[in-house]
């Protein structure tokens, strides 16, 4: 008999007697039977799912293996069956290697030379090791102590403050080669360059090294300073052996039409970067062991140069050990032409900056900020009140157009370092034009914010004034020449400049400059040209060593297949490639035959060592894949006294030990496939794949076989002599029969399976649409996915109902309960309690 059920409204047969909750349950058991048989089939769904991607899995776990193109064991890639390799007789010349399918052959080099970057390096070391030193703060009788460790000894060295810095100097060095007399020979000492201390080894040849601990005020080295060179260094600590000098303190050099600016405060490393990272296409490098600088172009080939300047300061002559011969401090006027692309650095500025600007009351706010892409990241603020009243011209504070252009122009140049900044002012617009690359920001002049690497430089068909047709000189040495312009309506052009002789022009940078010295003697025509160039009419040439240009260098390769007719190649790399030999001149050695004996050679041959491996393993995997299979379609589902193990219901389960219900699960997903024709067509197919032959060719000619006993389902078996012998003398046949794009079987093969699992939208393989592959959109675009929503949705109604079926019959046993209650409560009041006298 049924106790208080849990719902409260619920009221189980006490009055009455009845087992309340057998009774709904047996009214309710159809209902009940129905969800247990779509869960049962929901279940089975499940499983079977579960059997069709696991037999997707294998198939798809030997197409990466073995039809995936870039897989190492792939039958279908070129880079497998048809490797090649090739080998050189001096890799210190050249290397060599073959692409997949490469022409076996054997290649033979009478001579090599590498393709060069155009360089420039330091000759020989760039400093012969030096310590910067300054006495001037050292006090009279004073004793300092500082240590120094030459080439790894160490020495404590006390020395004396003099009356001057000339005796503190003789003190010090006194001291230091005393401390040193035991490490060194009679030959070797210390000695002062001026302010440079350095060691003199005394001709033995060894590039010594010292270093010594901060002593600020005694020798004015406030820092571990050292004699070597790193890329720590600050340009001002390195005793150069061509001593580094800037009258304005600025070092400004050119390379390749690009300006870079620098200062003695700035690191070899800062240097470097600023280089490596500007648009010259070079990289500068430094080499510790040799103390030398290297500058070379990215690149390597002939068209590749590279050309330095400097129009302040003498760093490059220091950092290559060049003399003023070799290339010196330019003071030639240059101008740059370049034609732009946007107008990012012109705008209608709309200040007035005509007559009575400062007059007027200017409040001076009109600002310009400009950041010089030099590495530092470096900005400058012009102040415009501040520039015309410093260049005020007329009493009354007013100025023309071109004295205000000309004004914030060699401010610009006075900030930025850079003398190819351009200015002009007219017509309520601004205009600044510069070689160099650099940023407008946050400005009151209305000009556009952005940079200037938008301009590109002018041809030499570019007029320089319209007006200009004539210009006529005076050559100096004696004679005349006139210029006839050949431009558009008859205006001189770049071109017609150049041509003449008197001026040179570099169409990478559009860097412009007068080339020979020359004088205007028509000032209306050539005086006006002049002016519209450089500013001024009379100029100063470039000379012979304001440019110092480097250039690179093609690879020569002379070669032949027979040994006998030599071909010569040239190149701007180093790398040629002959029916899919790659021959690389390694550039560490240049080469040139003496005698047929000192050729070199290349030979490139098939590489089949690895075939048979890689065939092997093929057909033991596509064995293993049928085994696989065929296990499923073969195991039909194991039966329980005449009935298969269907899933458990709840009720089941409840009854049943857990390894009970672990071995029912195991029999009840057993055999699902048994006999499936989908799985079973795949089979089919692939086996009929595997049985045809391309072009002429097959398995059976290879020394592959179907085995001979039919129960196994089309199994292989190889017959390795008759596979070797096969690799050997017909490699290029089997590399064809399974890599050839239109019939081999490598190709045929991944159709069919992709055929059966592929996962590409609106092409789904017929086991992918039927079962779906995890982790691919058919996970869930499938038709027994499909199938098990639909039955999902029916157990969920069919749940619904069996719980509304429930809730009724317990309604009206619980009424029921009630009606018996009353009436027994009625009966008591009418005739008593029948258990008491």
């Amino acid at each position: 008999m049924s106790s208080i059920s849990n719902e409260t409204t619920r009221v189980s047969g006490l009055i009455s007697g009845l087992d309340t909750e057998s009774l709904v349950k047996a009214a309710t058991a159809n209902t009940k039977s129905r969800i247990n048989s779509k869960k049962q089939k929901l279940q089975t769904l499940t499983w079977k799912q579960e059997s069709y991607r696991d037999v997707i899995s294998k198939i798809k776990d030997f197409q990466d293996k073995y039809l995936n193109i870039t897989s190492s064991s792939s039958i279908r890639a070129n880079a497998v069956l048809k490797k090649c390799t090739a080998e050189s007789s001096n890799e210190k010349v050249v290397s060599a290697s073959a692409s997949a399918g490469a022409t076996p052959a054997t290649y033979t080099i009478k001579e090599a030379k590498a393709a060069t970057a155009a360089t420039v390096s330091t000759n020989g070391r760039v400093a012969e090791g030096s310590i910067k030193l300054d006495f001037s703060s050292a006090k009279k009788d004073k004793n300092y102590e500082v240590k120094i460790n030459l080439d790894g000894a160490e020495k404590t060295v006390v020395f004396t403050g003099g009356a001057d810095d000339d005796e503190t100097r003789q003190n010090f060095l006194n001291a230091v080669n005393n401390a040193f007399g035991d490490v060194k020979n009679s030959s070797q000492s210390f000695t002062m360059d001026g302010d440079w201390l350095r060691f003199n080894g005394g001709g033995d040849g060894v590039y010594h090294t010292f270093e010594m601990s901060a002593c600020s005020e005694g020798l004015g080295v406030s820092n571990q300073a050292y004699s070597r060179i790193s890329k720590n260094s600050t340009l001002g600590s390195i005793g150069f052996n061509q001593e580094l000098s800037s009258e304005s303190g600025n070092y400004i050099i050119n390379i390749n039409g690009v300006n870079f600016s620098f200062t003695k405060d700035t690191t070899v490393s800062s240097m470097m970067d600023t280089i490596n990272n500007s648009d010259a296409g070079v990289i500068m490098s430094f080499s510790n062991v040799g103390q030398s600088f290297e500058l070379k172009t990215r690149d390597t080939g002939a068209g590749q140069e590279i050309d330095l300047s400097q129009s302040s300061g003498n760093l490059l002559n220091a950092l290559f050990n060049m003399s003023e011969t070799d290339i010196a401090v330019s003071n030639a006027d240059s101008a740059t032409f370049q034609i732009p692309v946007s107008d990012t650095y012109t705008s209608g500025c709309g200040v007035d900056f005509s007559k009575g600007f400062v007059k007027n009351g200017s409040d001076g706010e009109y600002k310009i900020n400009i950041a010089i892409d030099d590495g530092e990241s470096k900005e400058y603020t012009i102040d415009l009140r501040e520039v015309l009243d410093e260049s005020a011209l007329a009493d009354d504070g007013t100025f023309s157009d071109s004295e205000i252009g000309k004004a914030i122009q060699e401010k610009l140049q006075l900030a930025t370092g850079l003398t190819d900044i351009d200015v002009s002012y007219g017509s309520g617009k601004i205009s600044i034009k510069s070689g160099s690359k650099f940023t407008i920001g946050t400005n009151t002049l209305g000009i556009a914010e952005g940079d200037n690497s938008k301009m590109v430089p002018a041809g030499l068909d570019y007029v320089i004034d319209p007006a200009i047709t004539v210009a006529a000189f005076t050559i100096d040495g004696g004679g005349d020449k006139t210029i006839t312009g050949t431009g558009k309506d008859g205006a001189i052009t770049i071109g017609d400049l150049v041509n003449s002789g008197l001026f040179g022009y570099d169409d990478k940078t559009g860097r412009f400059y007068a080339a020979a010295d020359f004088g205007v003697y028509e000032t209306g025509k050539s005086g006006t040209l002049m002016n519209a160039i450089f500013g001024k009419t009379d100029v100063v040439p470039a000379k012979e060593n304001d440019h110092l240009v480097a250039y690179g260098s093609n690879s020569i390769l002379e070669v032949s297949t027979d040994g006998r007719n030599f071909t010569t190649y040239t190149s701007a790399d180093n790398v040629f490639t002959f029916d899919g030999t790659n021959i690389t001149l390694t550039g560490k050695n240049d080469f040139t035959a003496a005698t047929e004996d000192d050729y070199i050679t290349i030979d490139t041959k098939k590489d089949t060592s690895g075939v048979k491996d890689v065939l092997t393993n093929f057909v033991n995997d596509y064995n293993q894949l049928l085994d696989d299979l065929y296990g499923v379609v073969n195991t039909s589902r194991p039966k329980s006294d005449g009935s298969y193990y269907d899933p458990l219901t709840e009720e089941q389960e409840e009854e049943m030990e857990e390894k009970e219900i672990e071995k029912w699960n195991e029999n009840a997903k057993t055999g699902l496939l048994y006999r499936d024709s989908t799985v079973s067509k795949f089979l089919n197919e692939i086996r009929g794949v595997m049985a045809r032959g391309s072009n002429g060719f097959t398995l059976y000619d290879m020394g592959i076989k179907l085995t001979d006993n039919w129960s196994d389902y089309g199994k292989l078996e190889i017959d390795e002599a008759k596979l070797e012998s096969a690799i050997e003398a017909n490699s290029d046949k089997i590399a064809d029969f399974f890599t050839n794009a239109e019939t081999g079987l490598a190709t045929r093969l991944n159709n069919t399976v992709d055929k059966a699992i592929s996962t590409k939208t609106k092409n789904y393989g017929y086991l992918t649409s039927l079962a779906g592959m995890k982790g691919t959109k058919t996970d869930t675009d499938n038709m027994i996915y499909k199938q098990m929503q639909s039955i999902q949705e029916i157990i969920d109604n069919l749940t619904e109902k069996y719980e509304n079926e429930q809730e009724r019959y317990w309604d009206k046993y619980t009424a029921l309960e009630s009606y018996m209650n009353a009436m027994q409560s009625q009966y008591s009041s009418i005739f008593g309690d029948s258990t008491t006298g």
